[in-house]
């Protein structure tokens, strides 16, 4: 049984628990309430119904000053899953799945499961097919621009690798040639007219 101390703890005790008596020696009953008498405290406080209209009014409250349209659903299915009276019982259940579909209320076991079920066959929301179809075409394009980058930066490698092959095919003699023959032209240019040196 609970138990509340007069400090205003609370605790368990085990009726009607067999014990020795440490006087007597004879077996008794601990904590027997067959012979005891009580005090008999009552608080009255709001019954369910008066706590649900609390609520369905404080609801109602709160849409008066919200803007989101989101939070404005939420509130309404709310204070409509909680009106009371008759033949509401239908309209309580649908605002409370829909509340379940919007994460809003946690499902019970049963719901769970209901909800698993339903999802399962069920044809995938054309909404959702077409952003999950457009993922999958920006990931594409992504990873062509880095297939297209990897190979401008492996054919620029190459054309750098062929120059220098070509470079280091040439002879000291021919490379001295090639530096007179621009010495010349520059000459030229600038109106000084020399012969080549040949080195």
């Amino acid at each position: 049984m609970k138990t509340i101390a007069s400090t205003g703890d609370s605790g368990m005790v085990e009726l009607m628990q067999p014990t020795i008596d440490e006087t007597t020696g004879a077996m008794v009953m601990a904590n027997d309430m067959t012979a005891a008498t009580f005090d008999v405290v009552s608080e009255v406080g709001p019954s369910s119904s008066s706590k649900r209209a609390a609520t369905v009014r404080a609801l109602t409250g709160m849409l008066q000053i919200t803007s989101d349209p989101e939070t404005a659903q939420v509130l309404t299915a709310m204070a409509m899953m909680n009106m009371e009276g008759e033949g509401v019982s239908d309209a309580n259940a649908y605002f409370r799945k829909k509340l379940l579909r919007m994460g809003v209320v946690k499902p019970t076991d049963i719901e769970a499961e209901e909800l698993m079920a339903e999802m399962q066959g069920k044809p995938q929301d054309p909404n959702a097919m077409y952003l999950q179809a457009a993922a999958e075409e920006a990931t594409a394009k992504a990873a062509k621009a880095r297939a297209d980058t990897v190979e401008t930066v492996a054919s620029a490698e190459l054309k750098r690798a062929q120059t220098l092959e070509t470079l280091s095919k040439v002879d000291e003699t021919s490379q001295n040639m090639a530096i007179t023959n621009a010495e010349a032209v520059q000459q030229i240019m600038q109106g000084q007219i020399i012969q080549p040196v040949v080195r």
